[in-house]
């Protein structure tokens, strides 16, 4: 009889112990994209489109957002193409995004606020211009009047893009409209120094491996 208790005793450890495992959190994780730092998957796309000329550019070091007396003269696209997927340094699809910042450096200060505004079609850096410009839908971030570096929150679009309600296409970078001048300068993925270009951070917590339910036949099963 002492035996068998013994035995039931550890039976019922060790459910418990599966139990408490299947329900344990994964942690958080924090990784920043930024062109030419290294990593696998910090590619990084940007074009200035000329709006009133018509052209583009799709290297340059500075992207714009410029109108003048509400006419609209150059604004910009960014996009991190490569930041989501299942290998080792993307964002895994299903995760519980907590922050996305995105970090800009003026290249000379800034005296309004630019939009950030969702890109929802696909645009190609080096052919965009204004005739061939991606569709949007809303502003989803603002990036500070100011100079140096400023941060722009985007959570809300990330979360969007990692649970797959919207598609991945990059942000447009707009000016905006004022009767005076707004001419805000930022450095491009093609700056001329890395450590200034765009960058992202994102801290998320992975979505859990498929845990398959203990039961107490299953333990018993094992004792068998």
């Amino acid at each position: 009889m002492k035996s068998s208790g013994i035995l039931v005793g550890i039976l019922v450890l060790l459910f418990v112990l599966l139990a408490i495992s299947s329900a344990v959190s994964a942690e958080e994780v924090t990784l920043t994209f930024q062109q030419g730092d290294g990593g696998a998957y910090s590619n990084t796309l940007g074009a200035n489109v000329g709006a009133f000329f018509g052209g583009h550019d799709g290297s340059g070091q500075i992207l714009h957002a410029h109108s003048v007396a509400d006419l609209l003269i150059e604004y910009s696209y960014i996009s991190f193409p490569d930041i989501i997927g299942t290998n080792p340094g993307q964002i895994p699809p299903g995760s519980a995004v907590e922050v996305a910042n995105l970090t800009f450096t003026h290249a000379k200060a800034g005296t309004h606020e630019t939009s950030l505004i969702q890109v929802t079609s696909s645009w190609d850096e080096n052919t965009v211009d204004y005739g061939t410009r991606p569709t949007t839908s809303g502003v989803v971030g603002t990036i500070p009047a100011g100079s140096g570096t400023q941060v722009a929150g985007i959570l809300s679009v990330m979360q969007a893009w990692v649970h797959g309600t919207a598609t991945n296409y990059g942000l447009e970078i707009w000016p905006g409209w004022s009767q005076s001048s707004i001419d805000e300068a930022f450095y491009s993925d093609d700056g001329p120094i890395p450590a200034l270009r765009p960058r992202l951070t994102v801290t998320f917590i992975p979505p859990l491996a498929p845990v398959e339910p203990s039961t107490w036949g299953k333990v018993k099963a094992l004792y068998r």
